[in-house]
């Protein structure tokens, strides 16, 4: 069943079969799902572009590096199976695919199976095309991140904190929330990792601050010569953030977003400085990695 406001199909993949329309809208899982139960359980998302996925191989990296941390077998093979066919899905249009890999379900109790082997699913949505690039304000979180949890540093399915924390943005009317880790250090905000840009240099904290390191992130760091700026890792404090130049967010679906205002800070912004020279270059990377499929 095609969505006639945007021609867009829904699609799952569970239990090694590709359901499409109101059999995927119709799709279940079993009650003992640890992943429902307990959290136990990975995912990525990331865009797909006319039938692309966007950076699929370092998602799938990341994805098969965080099973192996939690004993949860899973084979690359498999990923790029689902993902691959959930990308044909909608080749002629942009989606966004999630895919979640989780402990087998089974049993009551927390301790797990050793060497369990790894559950998973997707879906693909609709991928707007007002959500990347976007501008947005922050505040700051009363809800800390735990910089010495081993969770800070995976995209786990345990995200109460940052449920919290934006549903705190969102009352205050804010884009997101910036959070703290408990030494009074910038982390990420609920669904990103954080920049401060001082004149050419752009300023990320560093993992150990309590943050999962994305994919976007790490793009650019690679990138930012590109441009002219010099990248780094380096703990920052919310006066720091105050005190900089410009801010923005990353993420994989977000891509580069500027953030016009922190707390009752505002910065000022043209259509020159840093930020926008970096959207514009990450607007060019994505047109390059869709017109190979374009052109064909």
């Amino acid at each position: 069943m095609t969505d006639p406001h945007s021609g867009f199909t829904k699609a799952v993949w569970i239990d090694d079969t590709l359901l499409r329309g109101e059999e995927a809208t119709a799709a279940k899982i079993a009650l003992d799902n640890r992943g429902l139960l307990l959290g136990d359980g990975i995912f990525e998302t990331l865009p797909i572009l006319k039938g692309a996925p966007i950076w699929w191989p370092e998602h799938r990296n990341r994805l098969l590096t965080s099973a192996h941390r939690l004993g949860i077998a899973q084979k690359a093979a498999a990923l790029d199976a689902i993902v691959q066919e959930l990308s044909r899905v909608n080749a002629q249009t942009n989606a966004i695919l999630r895919l979640t890999v989780i402990r087998t379900q089974g049993g009551r109790g927390l301790v797990p199976a050793e060497a369990s082997p790894g559950f998973a699913f997707a879906s693909v949505a609709p991928y707007p095309d007002s959500m990347a690039f976007d501008c947005l304000s922050l505040i700051t979180s009363a809800i800390r991140k735990n910089e010495g949890s081993p969770s800070a540093s995976l995209k786990s399915l345990n995200y109460l904190d940052h449920i919290l924390a934006a549903k705190e943005a969102s009352q205050a009317g804010a884009g997101d929330a910036l959070m703290l880790n408990n030494k009074d250090k910038v982390a990420c905000t609920t669904i990103g990792n954080v920049f401060a840009v001082f004149g050419n240099n752009l300023v990320t904290p560093p993992p150990q601050d309590g943050l999962l390191s994305g994919i976007l992130r790490s793009k650019v760091l690679a990138y930012a010569a590109n441009i002219g700026c010099e990248a780094k890792e380096q703990s920052l404090t919310l006066d720091d953030m105050k005190k900089a130049d410009g801010v923005f967010l990353t993420n994989s679906l977000r891509i580069v977003r500027r953030v016009n205002q922190l707390d009752d800070h505002i910065y000022t912004a043209s259509d020159e400085d840093i930020i926008a020279q970096l959207q514009a270059l990450f607007r060019r990377i994505l047109t390059e990695a869709v017109h190979p499929l374009e052109a064909r």
